[in-house]
């Protein structure tokens, strides 16, 4: 169970927006692509597998928008409640 959890939470919370992310990425316009993640306060604070999971995102999100930066496409994540 609690490994099911937490593989359920990074399936969710980071898989989806970077499977999702990567389909479109060869369609963002250099210098007008925009990529806007949604994440969660959790990220910041701490909460368990969810958290962590965050945690993840806002990590491979500070990446994407390194790769995509020099192109001018932009990354950027929103985290409800920060």
């Amino acid at each position: 169970a609690l490994l099911a959890r937490w593989r359920g939470d990074f399936e969710r919370n980071v898989l989806t927006a970077v499977l999702l992310t990567e389909s479109v990425r060869d369609r963002l316009t250099p210098g007008e692509g925009r990529v806007v993640t949604i994440s969660s306060i959790a990220a910041l604070r701490g909460a368990g597998s969810f958290g962590a999971a965050k945690a993840s995102l806002h990590a491979w999100n500070h990446f994407l928008a390194a790769q995509l930066g020099p192109s001018g496409i932009t990354a950027n994540i929103v985290a409800p409640g920060t």
